[in-house]
């Protein structure tokens, strides 16, 4: 009878380790992909910081532009090309700031690299005679391996909506 019972129980100890062996492996695989989520997610908010940097940079650029030109029509006439008076409402001007400077009209898709980074930024200027301002748009883009379309500089970006109005005159 002792033999019988021995017997039944034989094969168990295959099993229990086969139990264990799959159990180690999935929390493996578990601890594996948090690791890798940590570290795309780290690299995501260093980027997103790094653009917003970059953005911020052009947006003081700008208002220093600004502050630099003799009058409001001076830097109107530096940034469109034509005075505020000759501008018609709603009219738009795009640079690519990879360099800080009104010098890279924006075609799409055509823009730099800032210097010894992955980014490119772009700026959006707007006439608003309305309510005698000018829309700014100012937004620094990258792309990496979570972006579906590759072609899409600015599948990731850091954006600022803001306006300037004549300090002088």
């Amino acid at each position: 009878m002792a033999i019988w019972k021995l017997n039944r129980f034989k094969g168990s100890t295959f099993l229990e380790v086969l139990v264990v062996v799959s159990i180690t492996a999935f929390v493996l695989v578990a601890m594996i992909n948090a690791s890798i989520v940590a570290i795309v997610q780290t690299r995501y908010a260093r980027n997103k910081m790094q653009a917003n940097r970059f953005t911020q940079e052009g947006l003081n650029w700008l208002r220093a532009e600004r502050d630099r030109s003799a009058s409001w029509d001076e830097f109107i006439q530096t940034a469109f090309g034509s005075k505020w008076a000759d501008l018609a409402d709603g009219a738009e001007k795009e640079y690519c700031l990879y360099q800080l400077n009104f010098s890279t009209p924006y075609q799409s898709g055509s823009c730099s690299y800032i210097p010894n980074t992955r980014f490119k930024r772009r700026l959006k200027l707007t006439i608003d005679k309305a309510n005698d301002l000018l829309k700014i748009e100012i937004a620094t883009g990258w792309r990496d391996g979570l972006c579906r379309n590759l072609n899409d500089y600015f599948c990731h970006q850091v954006k600022v909506v803001t306006q300037l109005t004549p300090w002088q005159d």
